[in-house]
């Protein structure tokens, strides 16, 4: 399976969780600013009808007739009462059979009939104030002490026009947002799902790649029984070609298997693995020796410059697979003759690990991969070292882990060479009462004193 058709696959998966985060924002921001709208109009509304209510309350005045003046009169010394209020109020005066005496509209134009029928229908409902004319008219009403009345109006035209206008700001606003969301949204879907999205891609391409490589050793083996089931009557002896080949595929299954597994448990892994102070020195040395002998039986000259007393802090188990990994690596690409050296040594506050093979140079567009799972960078050269392409996926794994940096680099001069930088661990405070650190510089001395 290509990683183009892998990519376009998890794509697909995703696309319905980028649709329901993206449904989800835009629905998440037409509720804020329906909110908005309805807070908005609840302000707007208790705000201006309380100016209102204190427009028609001064108009009213004095219940005395001889307080009496025109409604214009008697506002303009109100200072918070605007002027889109003072325009829409009008006031009459009646007598006790509720006939108009007096009537004052200002800038405001209506009838005489209609003012009279405004007048009729406020001193027939008996009380104080109210609305009328279905909601548009919103009137306060005083009793004068010869029995007649003084009623105060304000037509809600003003306000429902300035809702209305209100209305179709925020419905703007709301498609808008809407548009300016929707695009944000999308962006972040993208965003968000990227990790999950590369996270599925190595998931399947893992699979598929382990897939393939357990593919040749079953085929082998598969194959190898059948010839023996070809022979029934031959000896274990006779056959032991057939069987040797087995077991080599066996155990080729069988550490595939086990680095796979290694790596699972890695990913699942949400702590770091346990620190403890480790003599570097002696860890190399005890990792370095026994590819001595490796080194000469495949005609590779391996020397290596290690500093003393190098110290740093990590899990011994996991720093031993580092570098047996590294150098293993090393042995198997330095080609005929080649060159291995294994250099450790500190720089400030660091201690830097470098690995050096001769040997083809590795290309700079391939040197980003070299830590993907099962990738190759020659496919025909694996398969004469032999291996499967995650042992270096497990070394920067376990490089992570211990908050180290790993880096490439790789010419037809100098070679390729991993270097691992580690932040260095003060012996100074640990003393003789680290019974481990000594007791690891006692067997590294012995080991270093055998050497030649």
């Amino acid at each position: 399976m290509s990683n183009n058709n892998v990519s376009k696959t998890n794509s697909d998966t995703l696309r319905p969780l980028k649709e329901r985060f993206i449904l989800v924002q835009i629905i998440s921001a037409v509720a804020i600013v329906v909110c908005i709208y309805v807070f908005s109009i609840i302000a707007i509304e208790t705000s201006y009808m309380g100016k209102v209510d204190d427009a028609l309350a001064s108009c009213l005045g004095s219940s005395d007739d001889k307080d009496w003046a025109p409604v214009h009169y008697r506002l303009s010394n109100e200072s918070d009462i605007s002027d889109s209020i003072k325009h829409f109020i009008f006031e009459v005066e009646t007598n006790k059979e509720g006939k108009i005496t007096k009537a004052f509209t200002g800038s405001y134009s209506i009838s005489r009939t209609d003012l009279t029928d405004l007048a009729d229908k406020c001193i027939s409902e008996g009380l104080p104030g109210g609305k009328v004319s279905d909601g548009r008219i919103k009137y306060a009403l005083t009793g004068l002490a010869y029995g007649g009345y003084r009623i105060a109006f304000y037509d809600m035209s003003a306000l429902k026009s300035y809702i209305r206008f209100f209305n179709i700001i925020m419905i703007l606003v709301g498609i808008f947002t809407t548009l300016i969301i929707g695009t944000i949204a999308s962006f972040e879907a993208n965003w968000v799902t990227k990790p999950l999205e590369e996270s599925l891609t190595r998931q399947k391409q893992f699979t598929a790649d382990a897939s393939h490589e357990l593919k040749t050793p079953l085929t082998v083996i598969k194959a190898n029984i059948d010839i023996l089931k070809a022979h029934p009557d031959k000896t274990i002896a006779e056959e032991g070609k057939w069987i040797d080949y087995i077991d080599e595929e066996s155990g080729k299954m069988k550490d595939l298997i086990q680095d796979m597994l290694y790596l699972a448990k890695t990913d699942q892994l949400r702590e770091a693995p346990k620190s403890v102070p480790l003599d570097l020195t002696d860890l190399l040395y005890e990792v370095y020796l026994p590819f001595e002998s490796l080194a000469f039986e495949n005609g590779v000259t391996i020397a290596s410059e290690i500093e003393d007393e190098l110290c740093i802090s990590g899990d011994e188990t996991t720093l031993r697979r580092l570098f047996s990994i590294l150098i293993d690596n090393a042995l198997k690409y330095a080609g005929d003759n080649g060159m291995v050296s294994v250099k450790a040594y500190q720089a400030q506050d660091k201690t830097i690990i470098a690995v050096n093979n001769t040997g083809e140079a590795i290309p700079p567009d391939k040197i980003d991969h070299l830590f993907e799972r099962f990738y190759r960078v020659d496919e025909s050269r694996n398969g004469k070292s032999g291996g499967f392409g995650l042992g270096l996926s497990i070394a920067k794994n376990i490089v992570d882990q211990h908050k180290a940096v790993m880096k490439v680099t790789s010419n037809a001069k100098d070679g390729t060479t991993f270097r691992v930088t580690f932040t260095s661990f003060e012996r100074r405070g640990i003393g003789n009462s680290d019974d481990r650190l000594v007791k690891t510089e006692r067997r590294g001395q012995n080991k270093r004193s055998g050497r030649s």
